[in-house]
């Protein structure tokens, strides 16, 4: 985790700037900044992932005007379990979690820089996207205001249409959205379409997204993806046999 050792040990967070570079300066402590510490692209990626992953689940659990035990004991199990960190990784996550709690700063300028940063990648998005709504049901439920956050993710990464209900299982997206999820097009041939659908499974392959410098940890919630990208194969597959 060389990455997040490098936001504890100093001066990332005056190359970074805006709200992230802010949020790194509230929580990482002692710098020891140098003044030519530079951050490689995959560096700079992966820790723009974790401060704004981290401030838009606090931002998430305070929405419905509280942060319950239920939410706090979902983070504990998100961090200790599905990430697998050590104790100092687990202290450091919940004190961006806790400083973005109560910050004033609006969930859209973590999510509209990450954007930024992430030059709007559709499969870093759609896996963020995926990893706020696993963590956000884990209790159970979903707030309107959770709901809400998922929202503007899906905008200010520039998903397609759709991508947060095909998360939430409606059944009423249209078979343009499905088409929108694999970048085709009606005119199409059937081919075409499954080159596509392949070709969008090889884009959440582990080992793809590892090259474009995802955090590991956060690897396995491209999961969820692939399950949207096959649903969205499915539909049109089915929807075009219906048509001959």
């Amino acid at each position: 985790m060389g990455w997040l050792g490098k936001i504890i040990g100093g001066g990332v967070g005056f190359l970074i700037g805006g709200p992230i570079g802010a949020a790194i300066g509230a929580t990482a402590g002692h710098y020891g900044y140098d003044g030519e510490q530079k951050l490689s692209r995959e560096e700079e990626l992966q820790i723009a992932y974790f401060y704004s992953l981290f401030s838009c689940l606090a931002k998430m659990a305070k929405a419905d005007g509280v942060v319950s035990q239920s939410e706090i004991n979902v983070m504990d199990n998100f961090i200790t379990n599905a990430l697998g960190w050590d104790s100092d990784a687990r202290q450091f996550a919940i004190g961006v979690f806790r400083r973005a709690k109560n910050d004033d700063t609006p969930v859209e300028e973590y999510l509209s820089q990450f954007a930024r940063i992430s030059n709007y990648d559709l499969e870093i998005g759609r896996i963020f996207l995926g990893t706020l709504y696993e963590v956000a049901m884990a209790d159970g439920t979903l707030h309107p205001e959770e709901l809400k956050i998922l929202r503007s993710a899906e905008s200010y990464l520039r998903l397609p249409a759709g991508t947060v209900d095909s998360l939430l299982g409606y059944s009423n997206k249209s078979i343009s959205e499905y088409y929108s999820i694999l970048g085709c097009s009606p005119e199409m041939t059937d081919e075409e379409i499954k080159s596509a659908y392949r070709a969008q499974c090889k884009k959440f392959h582990s080992d793809h997204l590892q090259s474009k410098g995802l955090p590991e940890e956060f690897i396995q919630f491209a999961n969820s993806q692939l399950i949207l990208v096959k649903e969205a194969y499915d539909a049109i597959s089915q929807y075009r046999s219906s048509l001959k």
